[in-house]
């Protein structure tokens, strides 16, 4: 049972060294990446009861085996010990700098077809947060939404400045902004939508809205044996 147990730590230690080395981005490797932090749990816990077990054997064997579980422990705590334990670090500390123009920025995946057109217009008028966001930066923007923020008055007195490109389905793209517009462009594969924003003092700032396609998940069966995220 011992070896078992080391053996389940060694292999999580293996999984971990093969995805940073290898950064695998398709095929059962990269399936594998995702479960991570749970393989690592898991070879943690064995690492744990490996060493329990062991703590009374003076023979080599036994001395290595603590140490992998030693090893088991450390890497996990050090790879994902944040996920497992977030203390809250108090309010947003902001560094004041002289003569600097801020911008806040909000970006919302709609979820095309989740919720009536008039709620999302609602929802980017009431958004979260201390203020309301200078730009709002929109994925999965369909041609009711849309028409929707061109017929409202109030995105009208909030966004006077828009760049909409609705399409059916996922990929339709936004940008409702505060600040002037100078230009932008399109692309569908991958989907893209960027503009140039002018701020208060006369800069010019880049912006790149940004909606990745999904992995494509190779399955036999309706069991995934691998995955691509290219």
């Amino acid at each position: 049972m011992t070896l078992l147990l080391a053996g389940i730590a060694a292999l999580a230690l293996l999984e971990l060294a093969v995805t940073v080395l290898l950064r695998p981005q398709s095929g059962p490797l990269a399936l594998a990446a995702i479960f991570e932090p749970h393989l690592l749990a898991l070879g943690a816990v064995c690492g744990l009861l490996a060493i329990l077990a062991t703590l009374s054997d003076r023979e080599p064997r036994a001395s290595r085996i603590r140490l992998l579980g030693v090893a088991a422990l450390v890497v996990a705590l050090v790879r994902v010990g944040g996920e497992w334990w977030s203390p809250d670090e108090g309010p947003d500390r902001v560094l004041a700098t002289s003569g600097a123009a801020r911008m806040s920025v909000m970006t919302w995946n709609l979820e095309a077809g989740s919720r009536p057109a008039v709620e999302t217009v609602e929802g980017v008028l009431d958004a979260p947060g201390r203020a309301q966001p200078d730009i709002v930066l929109l994925q999965e923007l369909t041609h009711d939404v849309a028409t929707s923020f061109e017929a409202s008055d109030d995105i009208d007195a909030v966004y006077p400045y828009r760049y909409l490109e609705p399409r059916d389905g996922v990929r339709g793209m936004g940008i409702l902004s505060s600040l002037p517009i100078l230009e932008g462009t399109y692309e569908a594969f991958p989907m893209l939508l960027t503009a140039t924003v002018l701020l208060s003092d006369g800069a010019r700032v880049e912006l790149l809205d940004v909606h990745p396609f999904p992995p494509v998940i190779d399955s036999v069966r309706r069991l995934p044996r691998g995955l691509d995220t290219r």
